[in-house]
């Protein structure tokens, strides 16, 4: 487990719900993945995930609206947070219920750990 997954690893098991973590490039390849979904479903949901954030950066910047850093998608089983790392890398993080505060916090934490590891 290279030292990306050891970050997702410890956010996952440190959020109860937690279904699953992916950091992902902007072009929507994952560097690392962990989590209770099949390997290649979790993959997925970061790729798309990450796409739509940068997406939704690029729009508000040609609003001048300000820069996105999070997005938050309530679904009917679980709450999906999209984070930017840094410049092309994000942070997608599946919780199940209502624990998506603890989780908001939770992957804070993390993207600092991913940002320090990227150096």
């Amino acid at each position: 487990m290279n030292s990306f997954a050891l970050i997702l690893q410890k956010l996952v098991d440190g959020v109860p719900g937690a279904r699953g973590a992916v950091f992902s490039a902007g072009d929507g390849e994952p560097v690392a993945a962990v989590g209770s979904f099949d390997g290649d479903d979790i993959r997925m949901l970061g790729a798309h995930c990450a796409v739509l954030l940068a997406g939704t950066r690029d729009a508000c910047s040609r609003l001048e609206i300000g820069e996105s850093h999070t997005m938050t998608l309530v679904n009917e089983r679980a709450t999906v947070l999209v984070l930017s790392v840094q410049e092309g890398y994000f942070l997608t993080f599946a919780v199940r219920g209502g624990l998506w505060p603890l989780a908001a916090h939770a992957a804070k934490s993390a993207v600092q750990a991913l940002r320090s590891e990227i150096g």
